[in-house]
């Protein structure tokens, strides 16, 4: 949507301290504290500037897919 559109994108990183609602854990699991929740907006993206100019839609696709993927994966390292 983002690259058909060419609207910018707007990451955002939500960090939760104690792990609350996780996957492994049951729905009804309470923490021992109350959980606090850290939102943070990372810089806006420009889908277009991300991808080749070449590239077909596929490929422009999975160029933005990758980027993305590096932008949070050093967000979270």
């Amino acid at each position: 949507v983002a690259l058909r559109s060419c609207a910018r994108i707007l990451p955002v990183v939500v960090d939760c301290q104690p792990i609350f609602l996780a996957k492994h854990e049951p729905w009804y699991y309470i923490p021992p504290r109350a959980p606090h929740f850290e939102i943070r907006l990372l810089p806006t993206i420009n889908p277009v500037e991300l991808v080749p100019a070449d590239a077909g839609s596929r490929q422009a696709r999975q160029a933005l897919i990758a980027q993305l993927e590096e932008i949070f994966l050093a967000e979270l390292a």
